[in-house]
């Protein structure tokens, strides 16, 4: 709620603020559970089925990641005269 508390104008409140739902917290759950988990099969494995599967587990690692920025940058309000939803991090997008 920063960036919707510091773009207030005069007069204007929150009527409502939201928060992504489940599904993104689904996601982050599955992405952490599956780099676990192809992370002790790349261990107890040899050759190259080995560095593909650290390959995916990578790419997993990295999604999951994506996913927590996306949660902690996302923003969304209802004001008395607005509609906010920002969301980015090196990068804002307002609508």
């Amino acid at each position: 709620m920063k960036y919707v508390e510091r773009t207030l104008r005069e007069g204007e409140k929150v009527i409502h603020a939201a928060k992504l739902d489940w599904m993104h917290t689904f996601d982050l759950w599955f992405g952490a559970a599956a780099v676990l988990v192809l992370g002790l099969i790349a261990g107890n494995t040899e050759g190259a089925v080995s560095i593909w599967v650290g390959v995916f587990a990578a790419v997993m690692a990295l999604s999951t990641l994506r996913t927590i920025i996306a949660i902690l940058t996302t923003e969304m309000a209802v004001t008395n005269r607005k509609l906010v939803y920002n969301h980015g991090w090196l990068s804002r997008k307002t609508k």
